[in-house]
């Protein structure tokens, strides 16, 4: 039966149940997907991933970056910045008049974040990322493509972060432990799961205002 009554915390409690158990099982996403009947997880999971989504697509419209650089902003999980001195032209939206403020720094292995999204695939371990390091790409970017970039990198790695963060976690559990009382032991962490869900708040909350105050006007 669906779960009524299910405050906020509860439901991204039992996202991160999901997440555990993906993590535990290689097949639980499959499994997941291919019952249409299940109301545990799946509608926990919508809230959870819908509200990202949706203010992810927020932060992208009318967003005029180039298609290399669109492809490395979605595809590699990790962002750094750094200010620099008005250079050339932001080489995210290349228009004239823009001057770069920021070094951007993409990396990581990319990876397809939209079947992540989709429960198609799971997100690469880290082990996979330190067994085949990319080269970092390198961009310079003007201050209002920075500011939008990093919300939207934020968001279209959410699922990826969250996934390292669980899989972090976990590599303190002694692999012997049974699949139920790792979930149990990891949920029962009370502190541990509001600083996710804290975490998770506070993007949301960034990217909503976005929407209702705009992005900095000395941004642009």
């Amino acid at each position: 039966m669906p779960r009524v009554n299910i405050s906020p915390l509860e439901n991204f409690q039992v996202y991160v149940q999901l997440v555990i158990s993906a993590l535990l099982n290689p097949n639980f996403l499959d499994e997941l997907r291919a019952d249409e009947t299940e109301a545990y997880f799946t509608p926990c999971m919508r809230k959870i991933e819908d509200a990202v989504c949706c203010l992810k697509e927020f932060v992208t419209r009318s967003s005029a970056w180039s298609k290399e650089f669109r492809k490395d902003l979605e595809t590699r999980p990790s962002y750094r910045s750094t200010s620099i001195g008005s250079g050339l032209d932001c080489q995210a939206c290349n228009r004239s008049g823009h001057p770069s403020a920021f070094s951007v720094e993409l990396a990581g292995v990319p990876y397809d974040a939209a079947k992540v999204w989709r429960g198609l695939i799971m997100p690469p371990s880290k082990e996979e990322d330190a067994s085949r390091p990319p080269k970092p790409k390198l961009y310079h970017l003007g201050r209002f493509c920075h500011e939008r970039t990093q919300l939207f990198h934020a968001l279209q790695h959410y699922k990826f972060k969250l996934f390292r963060k669980v899989e972090k976690k976990m590599s303190n559990i002694d692999s012997k432990t049974r699949e139920n009382e790792v979930v149990n032991r990891m949920l029962d962490d009370q502190d541990w799961v509001n600083y996710l869900y804290q975490d998770y708040k506070m993007l949301l909350d960034r990217a909503k205002r976005a929407g209702t105050e705009g992005f900095s006007k000395d941004a642009m």
